[in-house]
């Protein structure tokens, strides 16, 4: 979803400020300006219980802050020539918890390896936008104090996914090998009573070439199959049919309906058979 504020395009997911660039006969200027912080690091600990298990615990954590301004000049044909002002920001942050099995083990021309494991994924951020409306009262004063009128957008936005995932690879003696994986998501941006998907994939390969006569022609094949079912949540609050709220006609406030209906069904399904030659 992108926010209009003032004729300028807010995308709250890039958090970019979109302002096309107009020149008249007189030397003016539309300026964007963007500024971007980031701060992530992560903590882990690993238990290696035997020669072929493993246990791991993780925690991650993504720190942002944005702030972004746009001019548009006045007596450029943007904003119908009357000069415009908005500026952006936003602040937040994303925690992922991880905990993770992992099993490597060999039976004589038998290998199998294994990942068992969950994630709590959750993230927030603010974000708060103004805009002037009406053009600037003073040409050339980029601020929200020389708006005619007011312009303020407020948003918070949180999302919590909780997964269980696990995968399973079986090798025989380095020639034929059979993979499968399962992952199931509760996510919080879908209705309670239908916020849990499950996407699991399984694939096999066999090399050809360890079979076939050894030759100068071809030296390596391997023939490659695989189906996978996949899935995924909505951005937050993107399900709920709201009014939106717009500027104040006059005294009074203004209220819109969404133009775009919230899609139910996020399962993607999809096929996949590969084959490789070398």
């Amino acid at each position: 979803m992108v926010h209009t504020v003032a004729g300028i395009l807010v995308d709250p997911v890039t958090q970019n400020l979109n302002i096309g660039i107009v020149l008249t006969h007189k030397c003016m200027r539309n300026t964007n300006l963007n500024n971007n912080d980031r701060i992530y690091g992560s903590l882990g600990l690993a238990y290696k219980i035997t020669d072929y298990l493993t246990a791991s615990v993780t925690s991650r954590r993504d720190w942002r802050t944005y702030y972004g301004e746009g001019r548009i000049a006045y007596g450029t044909l943007n904003a119908g020539g009357l000069g415009a002002y908005a500026n952006y920001g936003s602040t937040g942050y994303e925690n992922n918890h991880e905990a993770l099995l992992a099993f490597n083990k060999t039976f004589n021309k038998i290998s199998v390896l294994a990942n068992a494991g969950g994630n709590i994924r959750y993230s927030k951020a603010t974000v708060s936008a103004q805009s002037t409306v009406g053009g600037l009262t003073t040409p050339g004063f980029y601020n929200i104090a020389a708006s005619k009128d007011r312009g303020v957008l407020s948003q918070l936005y949180e999302r919590q996914v909780n997964s269980l995932y696990g995968n399973v690879s079986v090798g025989y003696n380095n020639i034929a090998f059979v993979e499968g994986t399962l992952r199931n998501d509760w996510s919080s941006t879908l209705p309670k009573a239908n916020n849990s998907y499950l996407y699991p994939s399984i694939g096999a390969s066999f090399v050809l070439s360890e079979v076939l006569p050894k030759n100068n022609i071809l030296t390596y094949a391997k023939i490659r199959g695989s189906y996978a079912q996949t899935g995924t949540d909505v951005g937050p609050y993107a399900i709920g049919l709201t009014y939106g709220t717009g500027n104040p006609f006059g005294s009074n406030p203004t209220q819109f309906l969404p133009t775009q209906l919230p899609n139910q069904d996020s399962l993607v399904r999809s096929f996949v058979c590969l084959r490789s030659w070398r």
